[in-house]
């Protein structure tokens, strides 16, 4: 199951954000302007009642959480990049342990390019 997560972390971000983002829309009609709601959402804002406002707060956060994840996903991404694309054994040795934190958070195939340059330099 964990191997699971961190392999569709980017996958559950962008879920997590969209559902947030669509939550927001319609907690921000259903609270603050529904005079001003098209017509397709009517409909559900009338659904949801006075729950409106428990789903402005939900989307807010579902929102905030998932794009900072998507942020720091791609950050560690953007790392890892940097630190594994050394030409020399020394300076791969010095990055090791920030390359294989990242490895771990990532999931899976960033584990597999570490091996396989750790391979390529001769380390155990």
């Amino acid at each position: 199951m964990a191997n699971w997560l961190k392999e569709n972390t980017m996958l559950l971000s962008v879920v997590a954000a969209s559902v947030g983002f669509v939550a927001t829309l319609l907690g921000v009609f259903g609270v603050m302007i529904p005079e001003h709601a098209p017509d397709f959402m009517v409909g559900v804002l009338e659904t949801i009642g006075n729950w409106g406002y428990w789903l402005l707060v939900i989307g807010i956060i579902l929102l905030i959480g998932g794009i900072w994840q998507m942020w720091s996903i791609i950050s560690k991404q953007k790392k890892f990049e940097k630190l594994i694309d050394v030409d020399g054994k020394a300076k791969f040795l010095r990055n090791q342990d920030d390359l294989e934190y990242l490895a771990w958070s990532l999931g899976g195939e960033y584990k597999e390019r570490v091996k396989e340059k750790k391979r390529m330099f001769k380390i155990k």
